[in-house]
């Protein structure tokens, strides 16, 4: 079995992908609060639950589907419903955001173009 060397390693470790990315510097005395880490933004957390709520019951979904096709095809066009009106707060998201733009995630952190140059460790 062959082993990645550093550099392959490096690129495996990369996803780029395009993103809506909303982005809000913190002073020095914000940066030291345990709040950082919490999200300022309602609307990306509501869809974020959405999401989650969804994966979780596909498995139900799956079992309904096996003793009751009529259920399950009512649930389905449900969920049609509520996936579509969530597409629809994705889109006033990004909207409030901006465009979609470029990111590469790696362990290292996260590449992005801005307007505004950020100082390195800020």
């Amino acid at each position: 079995m062959s082993t990645l060397n550093d550099a392959d390693r490096r690129e495996y470790y990369r996803i780029e992908d395009l993103i809506a990315l909303e982005i809000t510097p913190l002073r020095a005395s914000e940066a030291a609060t345990s709040e950082v880490l919490q999200d300022a933004s309602p609307l990306f957390n509501l869809l974020s639950e959405l999401h989650l709520s969804e994966f979780e019951s596909q498995h139900l979904l799956r079992q309904i589907s096996e003793r009751d096709r009529t259920v399950s095809s009512y649930l389905k066009t449900l969920n049609k419903r509520v996936d579509l009106l969530s597409q629809i707060v994705a889109q006033t998201v990004l909207g409030q955001i901006g465009e979609l733009q470029p990111v590469t995630l790696s362990e290292g952190g996260i590449e992005f173009h801005h307007p505004h140059p950020y100082p390195t460790d800020s």
